[in-house]
């Protein structure tokens, strides 16, 4: 996997249940981690360093990031096997960490990640205010 360990299911799901929705090959794990990591990145992008939190490991990674990471990744594991038969557990908690990532872009939840780096190539838009406006106003 790429951001997960295994070590990050065992709060969430037990390890013989894993293996039994994985039929014992983790590997089938990679493509839904993949898929929940654009899922979130699409709403952490505009605020956050993506390229940075991914690259975190260990204990450096944000817990709420990583929760709600696995409970994408459970969801879509329920939904590729029969998704008519999602757990109500694993729908609620897709459901919140999808209101947590809406929550985020619209900027009313700031989490501790990685903001964007202003480099010397990024371009800004917009002007000067007008001499003299600051004392008399914009009607002079």
């Amino acid at each position: 996997m790429i951001f997960l360990t295994l070590t990050d299911f065992e709060n969430q799901i037990r390890n013989d249940k894993l293996a039994v929705l994985t039929d014992s090959d983790d590997s089938v794990l990679d493509p839904l981690e993949a898929t929940a990591m654009r899922e979130m990145e699409n709403y952490l992008r505009q605020r956050f360093d993506v390229s940075q939190i991914w690259s975190q490991t260990g204990t450096s990674r944000d817990p709420l990031l990583v929760t709600y990471l696995v409970d994408m990744m459970l969801y879509h594991i329920y939904s590729k096997i029969n998704p008519t038969k999602i757990p109500e557990l694993r729908i609620s908690r897709y459901e919140n960490a999808m209101r947590f990532l809406r929550q985020v872009a619209k900027g009313e939840i700031t989490p501790n990640l990685p903001e964007p780096s202003d480099s010397a190539d990024d371009i800004r838009w917009g002007s000067m205010r007008k001499l003299g406006t600051e004392l008399f106003g914009d009607g002079y």
